[in-house]
């Protein structure tokens, strides 16, 4: 069972954060000039979120002394945003989030960006999986009733999710059509910029179902406006999420978790590497990043650069066999 499959790749992530960190053996190398995020998505989502939630850490913890700044770079689910810091080779000053999406838009041709081409410094944090709906919508407007559109009417979901076809939240929600025995290709679906506009069509009625990290509606959830029926999580998250059931207890097999972290260009030398590692590993202790991740519904859990280099070699594989088994690559 393909269920079964991702809660071992889960299970396999939860294994590689015991290791201890790694070290680099080189001298710190400090950043000149302004620091540029540029977010691989456009407004209100979860890689903006992250992205300016970084930033604002960063600067009122003064883990550098630099001036930040964020852009928002859309497009190619992340690859328009990574290749233009990769114009700039060795330039510590340049920074983006990643997500899944790297993986799987190399996998599937949609970018020639690999991650190797870039120097990913750390993981940050991992999603809680949530399946939002409208609880207006006339067909699906609970778990039990997506279940319900799931086996019976298929072709009548319509499904949304940000920010390109075979990324990983179409893969959470092709993994839950896979646990109920669902062809996912019968399933329409539409591509978002953000996970912002991804709520705002559901929140409009202009899809009825949307895989997306809890984070970005859980606002709207505990306001009634949107409703998370259920999460992919191994058990409750508590907090607004504490009324949400997990697919477990409903009766699915299905956990999945995707991760987030921080890149740079290619061919940041191990000082410049090493600095950055610092810097974010601080950052994941500070109680202004865990007092934002427990408002964003975020799991901390810090991977330095060569754990996350591992993580990512590993994952490669993972989603390249899941993408095969759920017929989005050949």
């Amino acid at each position: 069972m393909f269920s079964n499959m991702l809660r071992t790749c889960f299970a396999g992530l939860l294994v590689i954060t015991g290791i201890t960190a790694l070290q680099i053996d080189a001298v710190a190398e400090e950043p000149k000039g302004t620091i540029k995020i540029i977010i691989p998505a456009g407004p209100g989502g979860a890689n903006d979120l992250l992205a300016r939630g970084i930033k604002d850490v960063l600067v009122s913890e003064k883990l550098v002394p630099n001036t930040v700044t964020v852009k928002n770079r859309p497009g190619g689910g992340g690859a328009v945003a990574w290749a233009a810091i990769n114009r700039h080779k060795g330039d510590m000053t340049y920074l983006s989030t990643f997500m899944p999406g790297i993986l799987t838009n190399d996998l599937l041709g949609a970018s020639p960006i690999k991650y190797t081409d870039m120097t990913p410094i750390a993981t940050l944090v991992f999603d809680n999986a949530c399946y939002a709906v409208n609880p207006k919508d006339p067909l699906i407007n609970s778990a039990k009733s997506l279940l319900k559109a799931l086996k019976n009417t298929p072709e009548k979901i319509r499904l949304g999710f940000a920010n390109a076809a075979g990324n990983h939240w179409h893969v959470a929600f092709a993994s839950l059509a896979d646990a109920v025995g669902v062809d996912i290709r019968k399933i329409p679906y539409t591509v978002f910029g953000s996970g912002g506009k991804v709520r705002t069509a559901l929140l409009g009625g202009h899809i009825n179902v949307s895989s997306i990290a809890f984070g970005v509606v859980s606002k709207f959830h505990e306001a009634g406006k949107l409703l998370c029926s259920a999460m992919a999580t191994e058990k409750r998250i508590g907090g607004r999420g504490a009324n949400v059931p997990t697919w477990k207890e409903l009766g699915v097999n299905l956990t999945y978790a995707p991760w987030r972290g921080v890149l740079g260009p290619g061919n940041l030398t191990a000082g410049q590497i090493k600095y950055w590692e610092d810097r974010f590993r601080q950052l994941t202790t500070k109680p202004a990043w865990i007092k934002l991740a427990k408002r964003k519904s975020w799991n901390i859990n810090f991977l330095g650069h060569k754990e996350t280099m591992a993580m990512l070699k590993s994952e490669r594989e993972l989603y390249k066999t899941t993408l095969k088994k759920l017929g989005l690559l050949k």
